[in-house]
């Protein structure tokens, strides 16, 4: 035997022996992938094990030899919006993924990050494939996530803050926040630790994608307008590679410009427009006057609409309102007549409205009762609740009927100021409590 033949000998067996080549295989290359079901012991020794399968939410650590394609079981729902990311740790891998081989979705990169979205047609089992270039080899990061209902969710609400890590790339924590269309939400992550640039996406409860952005600062911020109300996502994630600790926070921008979000009847203001109750006390720009005093024939248009709807409409007033001091001209001429007319006020007196007085929080417990109960209602006894309502006040009971029914608790003190107006913003917490406001 001449010696090159004695090298190529040589070399065929050292083959066999490590497993790269079994017996009756072909020595012929081939830059198809195939799916590799086992490795040799040598091999095996040096490479992590690749599991089986992979479940939402879960990030798993794997590596490729030269044309080999590893797949990865999952169980999904039909119509699970898949966000599926590999992460190149080592090596020179030019990352391939599919799914179901690849006739769902396939996508590609040359980078060491990449990203596959797609909707599964069909529930049941499912298949991932990752797979590289001949003659490429490497060790990856997996990220198996869905944007509709996905695993592993942090509950977040409006004005939190709370804290995360990235620890393995490419993971992405989701929070869910519960929101209302028209919602304009302010979400602000924050780099504590590390140096990942903050990357963000908000989703729709259906899993649609609705806003995304990033940054190479420590700081990121995305602001967006939810289109749907329900349970919507944050994906909080980093770039490529990168892992560290982060805060975040989400706010909701405020509807009214003299309302943030810290003022205490906050909530409940916005629960009070978002009904269709108030349209604030100017357009332009959009205020609420919150510590300005409710008159009288405002409290009237505020009742009706609470008792009826905020499309409520009162009938045309007619040629007389049935008080002195409220011409058929008046603003809220309708609406007084007809809070009337349905026997919750009889006027100030004198056959008067004092449409333009401001309402006292006596007057209102009694108003808030009749349109809660009906104009027959009459409360129980009074027991002597408050320090400042004594027994055998006009409006004793109904004062104690509305903070035993949880509408009121006082003004503080074990008091509940009777005689003082009532504002706007007190209004709001009235009314939305009386008519249970969502």
């Amino acid at each position: 035997m001449n010696t090159k033949a004695s090298i190529y000998l040589s070399f065929i067996i050292l083959l066999f022996m490590t497993g790269f080549v079994t017996p009756g295989a072909s020595l012929t290359s081939s830059n198809a992938p195939q799916t590799v079901t086992g490795r040799s012991p040598e091999l095996q020794s040096v490479l992590p094990s690749c599991p089986a399968g992979i479940s939402y939410g879960e990030t798993i650590e794997c590596s490729i030899t030269s044309g080999e394609t590893d797949s990865y079981t999952f169980s999904g729902d039909a119509g699970d919006s898949l966000v599926i990311r590999v992460q190149i740790t080592s090596g020179n891998i030019d990352p391939t993924l599919s799914v179901d081989n690849p006739s769902l979705c396939t996508n590609f990169s040359y980078s060491n990050l990449l990203e596959l979205t797609c909707n599964l047609p069909s529930g049941g089992n499912h298949t991932i494939y990752v797979s590289g270039s001949t003659g490429q080899t490497g060790s990856y990061n997996l990220h198996l996530q869905r944007s509709n209902n996905p695993a592993s969710q942090t509950a977040i609400a409006y004005g939190q803050t709370l804290s995360g890590s990235l620890s393995v790339a490419p993971e992405m924590d989701v929070f869910a926040f519960t929101g209302t269309a028209g919602d304009k939400v302010i979400v602000r992550m924050q780099v504590t630790s590390g140096a990942p640039d903050p990357q963000l996406r908000i989703y729709n409860p259906d899993g649609t994608q609705l806003c995304t952005d990033f940054s190479f600062a420590n700081l990121l911020e995305i602001n967006c307008t939810l289109t749907a109300s329900g349970s919507n996502m944050i994906f909080a994630y980093a770039g490529d590679g990168q892992t560290g600790g982060y805060t975040l926070s989400i706010s909701k921008a405020p509807i009214f410009m003299d309302v943030p979000s810290t003022y205490w009847a906050w909530s409940f203001i916005e629960r009070l427009y978002n009904s269709g109750v108030t349209g604030g006390c100017s357009a332009s720009p959009l205020n609420y006057c919150p510590d300005s005093t409710v008159t009288r024939a405002q409290m009237a248009v505020f009742l009706l609409k609470g008792i009826h709807g905020s499309s409520y409409s009162p009938p045309a007033v007619g040629g007389s309102t049935g008080f002195a001091d409220v011409p058929t001209s008046y603003w809220a001429a309708p609406w007084i007549k007809q809070l009337a007319a349905e026997g919750v006020t009889g006027g100030c007196g004198g056959g008067n409205f004092c449409p333009d007085s401001p309402v006292t929080r006596a007057q209102m417990a009694v108003f808030l009762l009749k349109s809660k109960h009906g104009v027959a209602y009459s409360p129980p006894a009074a027991t002597g609740v408050f320090a400042d309502v004594p027994l055998g006040y006009w409006a004793d009971k109904w004062i104690e009927q509305l903070a035993a029914e949880g509408i009121t608790g006082g003004c503080g003190g074990g008091n509940y100021c009777p005689d003082t107006p009532v504002t706007r913003a007190q209004m709001a917490v009235f009314l939305v409590k009386t008519f249970g406001l969502p």
